[in-house]
């Protein structure tokens, strides 16, 4: 699951797009695999925060923005459960709202993260399960 965190400066709720996926690039120096190399740069410094999960929740890849955002270095937050830094119920109507739509993403869910130093971090969820 891919997912996209953003937060302005006026404390306004962010927002967290999510996609899950299973298999992630290879590291082979074709064509393609130089193009997602490109498009992978793009997203680890995207302004926008962005991570995947997989379909259990684990967080296997975060931008610097999330990290930035929760104050968290990659260490600490990439492989941990989503449920560390938002509540499961959040985690669960993720999922819940996705698949009972199909295809269709779930958008602008309300939701808290936690941050590194225990403050709350306003976001709204953007979610394509797939």
């Amino acid at each position: 699951m891919a997912a996209a965190l953003a937060n302005d400066a006026d404390s306004k709720p962010s927002s967290l797009c999510t996609h899950e996926t299973e298999t992630h690039p290879n590291s082979s120096c074709t064509k393609e695999n130089m193009l997602s190399a490109e498009l992978m740069n793009f997203y680890k410094n995207a302004p926008i925060a962005m991570q995947w999960l997989s379909a259990e929740g684990i967080i296997t890849w975060a931008n610097q923005c999330v990290l930035n955002l929760l104050k968290y270095s990659e260490d600490e937050y990439v492989g941990q459960h989503i449920t560390q830094f938002c509540s499961e119920n959040v985690f669960l109507s993720v999922f819940t709202s996705a698949q009972s739509c199909g295809i269709n993403p779930v958008r602008d869910l309300s939701a808290q993260f936690r941050t590194k130093d225990g403050s709350l971090a306003a976001m709204l969820i953007d979610c394509d399960v797939k």
